[in-house]
């Protein structure tokens, strides 16, 4: 049976499972707490509904950055041509910056997004959660929830009067894990445009060298 403190520990420990009580529940949700949940909790999906929105901007964006550099790659050069080489290899270069850019201004967004729901989250722990006069802590006893925050006291996770407000119940790292493949996809983006801008400037400056 797990049983977890809200400061993001957890252990295995052997005690029955303990129940909100029904008075404790109707409580929480006469005082206001039922309200503050549910907004903070639809504040939380406004965040992710904003890094989906923002992640698939970014790549469909990228998608047509790739196709406009593999369109230059592929430009006949010559004396039939509209343009030269060296006018080429600016114009990518300049698409190479310009994904540099953008994904790194969305890659700042991104992560202020995960800041507003740590907050969001951090908010509803240190003033709603969980608004009971006792909860039972995991040797049996009854212990104001300040003072399990305060001495960092694993709590029966049975307990609680709400689910967690975010996800991963007691296992923190769930949500840390989660916001990784955003940040790393985007951070694999920024380099890999760099890594184009960089390429693609020596060669116009070997051009000019050569001019």
């Amino acid at each position: 049976m797990t049983y977890a403190s809200d400061i993001g520990q957890s252990t295995e420990l052997e005690n029955p499972a303990a129940q909100p009580s029904s008075e404790v529940f109707s409580v929480a949700c006469n005082n206001g707490t039922l309200q503050a949940y549910s907004t903070i909790r639809n504040l939380i999906e406004h965040e992710n509904d904003l890094v989906n929105h923002r992640m698939t901007w970014l790549l469909y964006f990228n998608a047509f950055l790739f196709a406009a550099i593999a369109l230059l790659s592929n430009a006949t050069v010559g004396n039939g041509a509209v343009f030269k080489a060296a006018e080429l290899l600016v114009f990518a270069f300049l698409i190479a910056l310009l994904g540099v850019l953008t994904s790194y201004l969305a890659l700042k967004s991104i992560q202020a997004a995960f800041d507003a729901i740590k907050a969001l989250r951090a908010h509803w722990v240190l003033h709603f959660e969980p608004h009971t006069p006792g909860i039972v802590h995991a040797n049996g006893q009854i212990v104001h929830y300040k003072t399990i925050c305060d001495e960092k006291l694993p709590r029966v996770d049975g307990t609680r009067v709400f689910p967690y407000i975010v996800g991963g119940g007691p296992n923190f790292d769930t949500a840390r894990r989660g916001r990784q493949a955003p940040s790393r996809i985007i951070g694999g983006l920024v380099l890999t445009w760099a890594f184009i801008a960089v390429y693609l400037g020596l060669r116009i400056g070997l051009l000019l060298v050569g001019g």
